[in-house]
């Protein structure tokens, strides 16, 4: 069942074959912002979640409906089993202050590092909570000051990480994931195995070694590296959950209408081996994503490289300038300029592959076999997916940047019979969108062949003369 926003608030189970109802049942409760606030299964289980303003689970608390039974009397009340509090995304806390902080390497969690927690549990029930007070206000340090005057560093050899104690720090972990972040292995500090597990393709576990291991210290974060909530078996992917068991969303995805073509709960087009969905809004496949990356840092190689010649240029120029001597300075700051458009060049490119990961339009990037000098195209399929060919990273490079303009002013572009993307305004238009592209793939990688061919050492070389050598000039 779904409510008046398309998410599914209950689910009810029965017999595969039969259809037979059985004593099953799920119920979904979202807030305002489309977010779940509470699960129930059965009546008998429960979970709660808060979110922050920018969407971003708080905390989360799982209760289970008990009997409590005074002097024969019985009154089902709901009794906190755990709570689990999440500052942000590189510490947790649980409900007795243990905690866990969690390592990265760039967005993929690499280890997790568990805390002591508190000297005392907060979980007593006294009078007006007066132990819980006194618990949480000795833990608290005050600052006497809001400014730090000195900070004090020796560069020594790290040899282990240490903790909040000082001491030697030995409840250190670390994930290993396989292709799709899926968490296979956890390893301690010493290199043994704490937990090992085995999914289904849609993300249900079908074997773990230590099921139970750090259970309510450490949320186990499996399936794409994302928490699976033990009170609902759902994986919280922050725009919304994901049942691995029914092997879709439990609402609609945000931006469903930039997949048109599928189910809007459907969980990476149906296709878990070969998509990720690390938001739970949008399915990239895991190479589409590195070759953009591969570019990115590409060009940034290109502009540090860029960067340490203009360097090394100053320092020349300042020296013959100190000497007095003038020949041979106005060349070198023109290749300074050179250098420095170059950049500006590559830095507009960096920003346009990731408009285009941001935009509601799907790109691919298709590795094909040509012919030296053969054309690559940008392919829009019949699920609206665009098709990049490339059979090098500067062809990736050159056909993004005619996707990048294209997204940047789409009255400019269109796509022909063939479904090739091409420009409007005719054989003027045209050629401008080729200098501009060229000029981009020459920042990219100048050394290419189709440049020094014909004649295209610098910026200013690419124009009509040149295009007309290089045979993709238009008349």
């Amino acid at each position: 069942m779904k409510n008046c926003s398309n998410h599914i608030t209950t689910v009810f189970v029965a017999e595969k074959e039969s259809f037979t109802p059985l004593n099953h049942s799920e119920y979904y409760l979202y807030n305002a912002f489309d977010q779940m606030k509470a699960y129930s299964e059965n009546g008998e289980k429960y979970g709660y979640y808060n979110y922050d303003d920018a969407g971003q689970r708080m905390y989360k608390v799982t209760l289970n409906n008990i009997l409590s039974r005074i002097n024969a009397l019985g009154n089902n009340v709901l009794e906190v089993e755990k709570l689990m509090l999440y500052p942000n995304g590189y510490i947790n806390m649980n409900q007795n202050g243990e905690y866990t902080k969690h390592y990265y390497a760039d967005a993929a969690r690499i280890a997790s590092k568990i805390g002591s927690g508190l000297s005392e549990s907060i979980n007593s029930y006294t009078v007006d909570n007066t132990k819980a007070l006194e618990v949480m206000q000795n833990e608290l340090t005050l600052l006497t000051g809001d400014t730090i005057e000195n900070i004090s560093c020796d560069f020594v050899q790290i040899t282990h990480l240490q903790g909040d104690s000082c001491k030697y720090e030995n409840a250190l972990y670390f994930y290993h994931g396989n292709h799709l972040s899926s968490t296979q292995l956890i390893t301690d500090i010493n290199g043994d195995v704490a937990q090992a597990v085995l999914y289904t393709p849609w993300g249900s576990v079908i074997s773990e070694y230590k099921a139970d291991w750090m259970l309510d210290t450490i949320p186990r974060f499996l399936f794409n590296g994302k928490e699976l909530d033990e009170e609902s078996g759902l994986y919280y992917y922050e725009a919304r959950y994901y049942n691995p068991n029914l092997t879709t969303f439990t609402a609609r995805d945000p931006i469903f209408e930039k997949y048109f073509w599928i189910s809007p709960y459907a969980y990476c087009a149906n296709n878990p081996v070969k998509y990720v969905d690390p938001m739970g809004m949008e399915w990239e496949e895991t190479k589409d994503k590195q070759k953009a990356e591969e570019l990115t840092q590409n060009a940034q190689s290109q502009i540090k490289s860029n960067n340490n010649f203009i360097g090394r240029l100053e320092k020349q120029i300042d020296k013959m300038e100190q000497k007095g001597k003038t020949k041979g300075i106005e060349s070198k700051k023109e290749l300074i300029s050179e250098m420095k458009e170059r950049n500006a060049i590559l830095e507009d490119g960096v920003k346009g592959l990731q408009e285009m990961g941001e935009s509601k339009q799907v790109f691919a990037f298709k590795e094909v076999i040509r012919e030296n000098g053969a054309e690559c195209y940008s392919i829009r399929r019949d699920n609206g997916v665009i098709d990049i060919e490339y059979r090098t990273n500067s062809d990736a490079w050159h056909e993004s940047m005619h996707n990048v303009n294209a997204l940047r002013n789409p009255e400019n572009y269109k796509f022909t019979a063939n479904n090739v993307l091409g420009i409007r305004g005719g054989a003027n238009a045209l050629n401008a969108e080729h200098i501009n592209v060229y000029k981009s793939h020459f920042s990219f990688s100048p050394s290419d062949a189709i440049f020094s061919w014909y004649g295209a050492y610098s910026l200013k070389d690419i124009n009509s003369g040149w295009m007309k050598k290089a045979g993709v000039w238009k008349d």
